[in-house]
């Protein structure tokens, strides 16, 4: 029986028989909960009081997927660009503050896991003083895949649906999502290798990119040039395009189409108007082109996706998922 503790707007739920304590304030929900993990929706408005307080000091690990982009300042590390091309990763402990990007505030589903399955998880870190820390990830954000955004996508949509999953494959599909997520941010950490005394220079080009990716998240249905995008930031075309690269993986049109395309799915399921005026107002070309993006990215067709997932859509997104925690 879990146990729900208030203080003000703010529930914690915990269990005895796991270290799996959760606080949730008044603009969350919680999906479901086990010993292992807990799955949870964010809808915080601008107007929300907590809005530019912002979250934490977490009472466990957090993986936060973004529905709509907003800047987010986490303990130590400067204010970010935060969308759906990204996940955000929260230490216990840790906080964080929000500034305003998405007209809709901060949107995202949540993942909490418990500490002694993350300790397991990090084999050789799990007997460092980080771990004991609870600190287990080493940075706050890193990109995600398309297996994995539409991997947990799925679960969120299958949870709404008042689908019963048991226990058993709730945490078997979130432990494999967990690993493969983490497993890339790791690898993406250890390309970019953090400096505790960050020169003039890096801190420049940080926030370069950072004013470029909030461009491109407020406007990503227009068709940016890219001479126009470097002067925007005083920059020359040749240095954006490496420094941008390096700072976030992917090319300047990649990090815009991954907006573009994992912002269909959610006007997929709210809208039954055409897909060819979506396609535009998403900024593609045609419907033709929205379609050869989207299936490139997820393996089906728009029209296949607005349509309830059918088992052989299931079955492939897990198989997605299982090929990227094998590394393939």
């Amino acid at each position: 029986m879990f146990v729900h503790a208030d203080d003000s707007d703010i529930k914690t739920l915990s269990d005895p028989a796991t270290d799996l304590v959760v606080t949730v304030t008044s603009y969350e929900r919680v999906l479901k909960r086990t010993l292992l993990f807990a799955v949870g929706e964010v809808r915080c408005p601008p107007k929300h009081p907590r809005f530019k307080m912002g979250g934490g000091p977490q009472s466990c690990p957090y993986i936060d997927f973004m529905r709509s982009s907003v800047i987010r300042a986490t303990d130590d590390h400067p204010p970010a660009v935060l969308t759906s091309n990204c996940a955000s990763f929260q230490n216990v402990g840790s906080s964080y503050q929000r500034q305003l990007l998405d007209p809709r505030g901060d949107f995202n589903d949540w993942i909490a896991v418990s500490p002694s399955f993350l300790a397991e998880l990090s084999g050789d870190r799990a007997s460092s003083s980080r771990a004991a820390d609870g600190i287990f990830f080493a940075k706050a954000l890193a990109p995600i895949s398309p297996a994995q955004f539409i991997a947990q996508r799925h679960l969120y949509e299958t949870l709404n649906r008042n689908v019963n999953i048991s226990d058993l494959a709730f945490d078997e599909y979130l432990a494999r999502l967990v690993q493969s997520v983490i497993g890339n941010a790791d690898r993406y950490w250890q390309e970019k290798p953090i400096s505790r005394a960050r020169s003039v220079g890096e801190s420049h080009r940080r926030e370069v990119v950072e004013a470029v990716k909030e461009r491109l998240a407020k406007e990503y249905w227009i068709n940016h040039s890219l001479v126009d995008l470097a002067r925007s930031v005083h920059c020359s075309v040749s240095k954006l395009v490496r420094i941008f690269r390096t700072q976030t993986g992917v090319s300047l049109h990649a990090y815009q189409q991954h907006v573009r395309i994992r912002t269909s799915l959610q006007l997929l399921k709210e809208s039954r108007g055409d897909l060819s005026d979506m396609a535009v107002q998403l900024g593609f070309a045609n419907h033709s082109h929205f379609t050869t993006v989207f299936r490139r990215h997820f393996g089906m067709t728009p029209s296949e996706y607005k349509r309830n997932p059918s088992p052989r859509l299931v079955k492939r997104f897990v198989q997605s998922l299982a090929d990227s925690v094998a590394g393939k």
